[in-house]
């Protein structure tokens, strides 16, 4: 399958996802050099980035996907994070099982585009990578914290990190045709 992410995002993905920078304290908290992005800003504008030279800090590919992110509305836009909350949040604390809460999270994405989800499932991943490398020293929630007003513009604080909590446990929900979700923490598609 090809995939729809837009090559800058799978360039920083890529080049996040590698054991030097997973090691690098503070990626997704620390700001990158805005001198050191500016090269790299004009090959995204141009078309041309497709990839990062092995040495490049993790800090600097970070803020670089974060504004490309919000500049290309990626992963989801307002209207679908603040849905994705709605259903998410609120479904379980209205009591909704496991199954229905991954049913309403999967019509919802369903809404969105294929770049859409391959690139929220893109981020998923890659942040459950981060939370899991100890030398980073920070988990899913706090991740989610950080990152909420880019991945999920317009959703309380909170709610993104219970929203990012629950798409890393239920990939499937990002992968999976409508509709065809039986066990919502089946398998897991590569990236």
């Amino acid at each position: 399958m090809n995939s729809t992410v837009h090559p800058a995002v799978r360039a920083c993905v890529t080049h996040l996802s590698q054991p030097k920078a997973l090691k690098e304290e503070g990626l997704f908290r620390v700001n990158g050099s805005r001198s050191k992005m500016a090269p790299y800003l004009r090959m995204y504008g141009d078309g041309k980035l497709n990839s990062f030279p092995k040495h490049e800090h993790g800090s600097v590919v970070c803020s670089l996907l974060k504004q490309i992110l919000v500049e290309r509305e990626l992963p989801l836009g307002l209207q679908l994070s603040r849905l994705l909350e709605m259903s998410i949040v609120t479904g379980k604390l209205a009591g909704l099982t496991e199954a229905e809460l991954a049913k309403a999270a999967q019509d919802i994405l369903m809404m969105g585009n294929q770049e859409q989800r391959e690139t929220l499932y893109a981020l998923v991943v890659l942040l459950e990578r981060v939370a899991q490398e100890p030398a980073n020293l920070m988990d899913l929630s706090s991740l989610g914290t950080a990152l909420s007003p880019t991945i999920f513009p317009g959703v309380i604080v909170t709610n993104s990190q219970t929203i990012l909590e629950f798409l890393a446990k239920h990939k499937d929900v990002m992968t999976t045709p409508a509709g065809s979700i039986k066990n919502p923490s089946g398998t897991v598609k590569s990236f």
